[in-house]
């Protein structure tokens, strides 16, 4: 009986390693090693982690970059295990469309606690209360906050050694809190699934087109692959813990 279990292991967790090669006992030491000779003992930077936004103008295609080439492809969905996610938010001053490409004024990295003007305790900023966006040509009649919510989802894909950041703005906030909470009523963690993310169209209060995430479960991992899942991302989590989105364009829905 026990060596029908240490079989049964074996074999699900060559499964998610032929998927998943960073996940697979085999080659973890290799990956373990490519860092160490690819970084020289540098850490991973705040902006070093390939990246996937959801397009603007409503668009249904993500442009994600090849496991492979690293080139962006057109797709209309991907899939991946969310090993870890964060929240975050970030302020401008000024009013959308002014001085783009300009930092911005305040941001937190944990949703919690701002860094800038104004900072502090973000439940107390009247910029993090709905109603307080400024209004724009573009929606003139917001109903959201001046302080952009974002959710930074590490998604680890297939045939991939390190996790792809997709940055989920405002939009899609709720979005992400209703697929985790939909596992959390199954008693399933959101990285013991594979996850497939697809793209909808919708429009803003002020009429304009935007593209609306949707995420999905495709399957759910065995549980020796959701454990390995889990050791991978406690080991990556301290570099996770320093990424941001910073740069994200201001969109308007």
């Amino acid at each position: 009986m026990t060596k029908h279990k240490e079989t049964a292991t074996e074999t699900a967790l060559a499964v998610i390693g032929d998927r998943f090669p960073v996940l697979n006992p085999q080659t973890a030491a290799e990956f373990a090693s490519v860092i160490r000779e690819n970084l020289q003992g540098e850490d991973i930077g705040a902006f070093d982690l390939e990246r996937i936004k959801i397009p603007t103008g409503g668009s249904q295609f993500w442009s994600v970059p090849s496991v492979e080439t690293g080139e962006a492809e057109a797709v209309k969905t991907f899939d991946g295990v969310i090993v870890a996610w964060k929240p975050t938010k970030t302020y401008w001053a000024k009013a959308f469309g002014a001085d783009a490409g300009s930092p911005p004024d305040c941001t937190s990295d944990d949703g919690v606690t701002g860094k800038g003007t104004p900072g502090g305790a973000c439940a107390a900023c009247p910029f993090n209360q709905f109603g307080s966006k400024e209004p724009s040509p573009q929606n003139p009649d917001p109903k959201g906050k001046a302080c952009r919510d974002q959710r930074l989802l590490f998604v680890l894909r297939e045939g991939a050694m390190m996790p792809t950041l997709v940055s989920m703005p405002p939009s899609a906030v709720g979005v992400v809190k209703k697929y985790f909470l939909s596992l959390a009523s199954r008693g399933v963690p959101y990285s013991a699934v594979v996850t497939r993310f697809a793209l909808t169209s919708d429009k803003s209060s002020g009429g304009i087109d935007y593209a609306l995430a949707h995420l999905s479960m495709v399957e759910r991992l065995e549980p020796a692959n959701a454990e390995a899942v889990r050791a991978y991302a406690a080991a990556i989590a301290p570099s996770l813990a320093r990424v941001r989105d910073d740069d994200a364009a201001r969109d308007a829905a």
